[in-house]
């Protein structure tokens, strides 16, 4: 940013990566705000969570909250774990990714023009195109590591989560794939996309846009449309969906998270498509570029053959990272890569198959039109067990998790402790 502020020639690059920085600091807050809209004093809580962005310490405070392990506050919408992948999913979608696409796309446009003197021969831009790609890549690596180590996520969905070895040097080796795998895959992403920017960043805007439309599409044709993250109203529900989406979208044709293969993201068989098809697209582009020619391209056949060779180069890349990581995971999990369990199915299989802890997961943690279907049973369920709930005092039936089940779920015998735990959890 002030390397080009500096620039009066880059004034407009300046500016954008403003931009992303300043729409990565509101998609944090409105994180914030919904995270927090149900305490008791929204507006000194909201407040006191907004420091951590404006002081660009919200990642670390996010992890200390998950390394030491600090009990879900009653009026949160979901946990720290939840949370702290959102926020580094924010800051791959407005930060890392369109900062390392933005930088390759100067790169391209310096070394066309020969503008730029000794900016064009300093190797700064490429560092930032690195260090954005690695940024990307280590936060989309550690998304898919924290959330499968974590033994919460193993105890509530032991089919889906469990798949990185439980020995030091298994887990070194997948993680250090992962980081590989997706840097490989956003460089062929970066020069792609900044291929197709110089020719027209209206080309650009129409493949995103028309591949995220697709993704829709598709999603309502499976009739998996809203996302799992719960609201009160059919508006925020649709809000919330078309964001959340649309962001997760975005970042697994990026950087391959693999995280995002759950069914409740984008399915396991879809993921898997997706990457053959975004490997593919960034082969196409390359060559639509340079069928050009090269009074438009501005590239010989000398820098074309090299464009090729980079391009195969980060594709064996890719290939070999895979390699290391499906060699090195647990065998029982590559079903989980070609899974065809829509959202809905996988919420409603959670409740059936899981014991009180996941069924209690699966209902109050998902949202409300992902439980339709099977409410009776829940209902049926919390009837049925309350009572012995009430003596056992079981660790998962905390007092925000009593507030969202409506009075007549309870037995008469039951409800002055369903009172009292709905008070102390509304009471903020």
């Amino acid at each position: 940013l002030v390397r080009y502020a500096r620039d009066e020639e880059f004034h407009a690059y300046a500016l954008v990566t403003g931009l992303l920085l300043g729409t990565s600091m509101i998609l944090q807050f409105a994180v914030v705000i919904f995270q927090n809209s149900r305490v008791k004093n929204p507006i000194r809580t909201i407040a006191c969570e907004s420091v951590p962005i404006l002081l660009c310490m919200k990642p670390v405070v996010d992890a200390y909250r998950v390394a030491t392990s600090q009990k879900r506050k009653k009026h949160k919408r979901f946990d720290y774990l939840t949370e702290m992948g959102i926020t580094r999913g924010i800051e791959m979608f407005s930060e890392s990714i369109p900062q390392a696409i933005l930088q390759t796309y100067v790169f391209i446009s310096i070394a066309k023009s020969g503008a730029g003197g000794n900016f064009e021969d300093s190797p700064a831009i490429l560092l930032t195109i690195f260090s954005s790609v690695l940024s990307a890549s280590y936060c989309s690596a550690n998304i898919s590591y924290d959330f499968d180590i974590s033994p919460k996520s193993r105890a509530r969905n032991e089919k889906f989560y469990g798949y990185i070895p439980d020995e030091a040097k298994g887990r070194t080796i997948v993680f250090f794939s992962l980081i590989a795998s997706s840097s490989f895959h956003l460089l062929m992403k970066c020069i792609s996309s900044a291929l197709l920017c110089t020719m027209g960043f209206k080309y650009f805007g129409m493949f995103i846009v028309g591949d995220t439309l697709l993704f829709f599409v598709y999603k309502l044709f499976r009739r998996d449309f809203y996302h799992w993250l719960p609201t009160e109203t059919h508006g925020a529900a649709i809000v919330v969906t078309l964001l959340m989406r649309s962001v997760i979208k975005i970042i697994n044709d990026f950087t391959g998270i693999v995280q995002f293969r759950n069914s409740v993201d984008l399915g396991g068989a879809f993921w898997t498509f997706s990457q053959i098809m975004s490997q593919a697209v960034a082969f196409v582009t390359v060559f639509f570029y340079l069928r050009m020619g090269t009074a438009r391209t501005g590239l010989d056949a000398s820098e074309e053959r090299k464009l090729w060779i980079a391009m195969f180069g980060l594709l064996a890349g890719y290939i070999m990272s895979n390699v290391a990581f499906f060699s090195n995971i647990k065998r029982e999990y590559y079903r989980t890569f070609f899974n065809t369990k829509t959202g809905y199915d996988a919420i409603r299989d959670g409740f059936y198959e899981s014991g009180d802890e996941g069924k209690a997961e699966a209902v109050f943690t998902n949202s409300r039109f992902h439980v339709a279907s099977f409410q009776e049973d829940t209902k049926k369920w919390v009837s049925e067990n309350w009572i012995r709930w009430q003596e056992t005092r079981p660790l998962w039936l905390e007092d925000w998790i009593a507030a969202k089940i409506p009075e007549d779920w309870v037995p008469k015998a039951g409800r002055a402790d369903w009172q009292r735990r709905r008070g102390s959890a509304l009471g903020g």
